[in-house]
């Protein structure tokens, strides 16, 4: 039975894994390299045990990388931890990179698998298990079920694709709105409104292929003919997108994005939209046990 994690990365992401394992029972501890950080942590949460180096914990059953999304630094990473937790099975959280390509320095990827949290980690519930063409199958069941003992809801997937599942229907629909935008048919505002209040409440209790069942195939069919040649369908980003970064509008932590963010307390506005997520969850998984 696995009850010893190590989480690398004591930032937002590493910190809200930390404390799904935790609700698990897992003994958990945490690899940090900034000193102010950790020491800042490790007041917040008292009940975790944080470390400065690697070998300050032994006998590790799992590890979830937690780290900023560059390859390089990841691929280093996980050569290292190899090296040093044999015994471990090593867990990346990466939102974009191919598993594979962040263990291409190991020597055997037979115990890395991806674990995909969605954020925020501490009360979404799905995470997403990628394997790689090498990783043991006896691995990917050890993760699905320590991971249901921490309540979440993992699906696994069949093999490793770039964004995974939940980030391409994410980039998908982000990218025609972005385009809707930039071609003047509405504002952000009313696109977001409309994402809302049409799509998220219906996606919370059908999912888009179960819609169109429901809808009717070969009414879908006809609408497709002529709507889907007519989509945004840009293999790179779109320009109103790289203008925003580069004029430094990159969104809440700048004050600036498609919204305004100057006049509002963001933190308080991040509280409230975590309690009014934590209900809605609430609400869809009542409704799927009925």
């Amino acid at each position: 039975m696995m009850k010893r994690t190590l989480v690398i990365g004591g930032g937002f992401m590493g910190m809200a894994i930390a404390q799904v394992l935790a609700q698990g029972h897992q003994e958990v501890f945490i690899y940090e390299m900034n000193e102010a950080l950790r020491s800042s942590r490790a007041k917040e949460y008292p009940d975790f045990r944080f470390i400065r180096h690697l070998n300050e914990c032994k006998d590790i059953d799992v590890i979830i990388e937690a780290i900023p999304e560059k390859l390089e630094l990841k691929q280093e990473l996980f050569q290292k931890l190899e090296r040093e937790f044999p015994q471990a099975i090593l867990c990346t959280n990466t939102s974009s990179f191919l598993i594979s390509h962040v263990g291409a320095k190991m020597h055997s990827m037979e115990k890395l698998i991806g674990t995909h949290f969605f954020s925020p980690a501490n009360i979404s519930p799905l995470v997403e298990i990628i394997p790689t063409a090498e990783t043991d199958p006896a691995v990917v069941e050890a993760i699905f079920y320590m991971l249901e003992g921490c309540g979440k809801r993992p699906v696994r997937l069949n093999f490793e694709l770039p964004g995974f599942i939940g980030n391409r229907l994410q980039s998908a629909l982000a990218r025609e709105a972005m385009s809707l935008v930039e071609k003047g048919i509405a504002t952000a505002e009313d696109i977001d409104f409309i994402a809302k209040w049409a799509l998220g409440i219906r996606l919370a209790i059908t999912g888009p292929l179960e819609q169109r069942d429901i809808n009717g195939l070969d009414t879908h069919l006809s609408i497709t003919e002529h709507l889907y040649q007519d989509l945004e369908n840009s293999r790179e980003p779109l320009a109103i997108l790289q203008k925003k970064v580069q004029e430094n509008k990159l969104g809440m932590k700048t004050k600036a994005g498609f919204y305004n963010w100057q006049s509002k307390n963001t933190d308080e506005l991040l509280v409230k939209k975590d309690r009014a997520l934590q209900k809605i969850i609430e609400v869809a998984k009542a409704l799927e046990e009925e």
